[in-house]
């Protein structure tokens, strides 16, 4: 029986499961005896029916296919019909957001959570809240999004659905700026994952990744590298590709980070074989991402290939279920790469209309920020690259001592020097200085030379 089904019946009312009972029995048309023959008493069964005693999950689901009927419709009183009905509504709804309608999905959640039927049935509330929390995040509500997912872990904590939700949030929360709460996130359900019979599995591997993730980015390169070594071995043992595919990917994401590029992209290529396979528009997507950004970083940069795979997760973000976080920071990324390509009025259109959308995303709008203010200083417009610099400035300014905030700040400290604005340079190298236990690895976007036209990009 369903863990939330289970836990559900311990909370039902004794005299109402058994009045269901006792009408579930007549109308199949069965005496007492009948029923209970070969595994409990007369005697049970009647207290049972009376209210007096509670059966167990066991002997309800025994009793429940003697008698022909579904064991949530005895629990909750809900016809099985109108259960399927609902499910089937859920089902629906889920793949409205799975093809890119974040809006629809949206709408069914709470709609569907709203009612009776699903409102007592804790195993669809819990599928109900999360995907209210995923269209939430794809429709860039930041903060509404996170709420969710907190009351999806707290409402629903032995569902099915909750190590979805604690790795949505831990992720969400890594793409905000707010890597303490991720961390704490992401720890907190490996601890839960431990005592449960999915310790080892999937989920369990999928959120040491995500914590491995976190922690690289708060500096705890040693215990990020080991928990990613730890879960490839086991995702390896487990035999699951969608596994596997984690491991690899987040593997991969810190071997760049840490500079060596080729086994990033051995790692990278590896995983995007074996989610190829699988229904899953929005990891390859991701995927193709990192693999854009990991080809921009190689001597030289690789930036037809990256346009390419970049222009694939752009695509596959178009139509499918994806945060507002993860496609603006593929546009930003694009824009980057067609920038190096040449063609820099599309990179100026595409880091634009980021500027313009972004909202409670400090890294990606300061990304793009510094974008606009090199192509406008590059084109002799100091001001308006002033302006933009300024931007990003107050974006980082918004985000706690990281990874990629320090980065950020010997990015700008860079460039607001070539720019001649030294004060601003001089505060930007100060803070990237004053957060110990980090350094900044060279960034090739900055030093690589630009295109006068951009090639035909091959197909990945």
């Amino acid at each position: 029986m369903d863990p939330d089904l289970v836990a559900e019946l311990e909370r039902a009312d004794a005299v109402d499961l058994g009045s269901r009972l006792k009408a579930a029995r007549r109308a199949a048309g069965l005496t007492q005896p009948q029923l209970v023959e070969g595994f409990i008493s007369v005697t049970y069964i009647s207290r049972i029916e009376r209210g007096e005693r509670r059966p167990g999950p066991d002997l309800l689901e025994q009793l429940c296919h003697k008698l022909n009927v579904s064991a949530r419709s005895i629990i909750s009183g809900f016809d099985a019909i109108d259960t399927r009905q609902l499910e089937l509504e859920l089902e629906y709804a889920e793949l409205s957001l799975s093809t890119g309608d974040a809006d629809t999905a949206l709408t069914a959640a709470v709609r569907l959570a709203s009612t009776q039927a699903v409102a007592a049935d804790s195993a669809m509330l819990a599928r109900a809240t999360l995907l209210r929390a995923d269209a939430l995040a794809a429709l860039g509500e930041t903060t509404d999004a996170v709420t969710t997912y907190e009351e999806c872990l707290r409402a629903h904590p032995s569902g099915a659905h909750w190590p979805s939700a604690a790795i949505a949030l831990s992720r969400l929360l890594r793409e905000v700026g707010d890597l303490r709460r991720s961390a704490a996130v992401a720890e907190g359900a490996l601890e839960r994952l431990a005592s449960t019979e999915l310790h080892g599995g999937e989920e369990a591997i999928r959120l040491s990744v995500t914590l491995a993730a976190t922690l690289y980015e708060l500096g705890e390169v040693g215990r990020s590298v080991l928990l990613c070594q730890q879960a490839i071995s086991s995702a390896d043992e487990l035999g699951s590709d969608r596994a596997r595919a984690a491991a690899y990917w987040n593997s991969s994401v810190i071997e760049a980070e840490a500079g060596n590029i080729d086994r990033a992209l051995e790692l990278a290529r590896t995983a995007l074989v074996l989610l190829e396979g699988r229904d899953d528009t929005r990891s390859l997507a991701r995927l193709c991402t990192q693999l854009g950004e990991i080809l921009l970083r190689t001597d030289p940069a690789d930036v037809d290939t990256a346009i390419a795979y970049l222009e694939r997760a752009a695509e596959d973000y178009r139509w499918g279920n994806a945060s507002e976080a993860e496609r603006l920071h593929n546009q930003v990324t694009l824009a980057r790469a067609r920038y190096l390509a040449g063609d820099v009025a599309s990179a100026i259109e595409t880091a634009t209309a980021v500027v313009d959308t972004v909202q409670d995303l400090p890294f990606v709008s300061a990304a793009a920020a510094i974008l606009l203010g090199q192509t406008s200083f590059a084109a002799g417009r100091q001001d308006e690259a002033r302006t933009h610099y300024l931007r990003a400035i107050h974006e980082v300014t918004s985000v706690g001592a990281d990874r990629q905030a320090v980065q950020l700040w010997f990015d700008l400290a860079s460039l607001l020097d070539e720019a001649g604005m030294t004060a601003d340079a001089n505060d930007a190298y100060r803070r990237a200085a004053a957060s110990s236990g980090y350094s900044s690895r060279p960034n090739p976007f900055l030093t690589a030379k630009v295109r006068q036209s951009r090639s035909e990009s091959p197909t990945p």
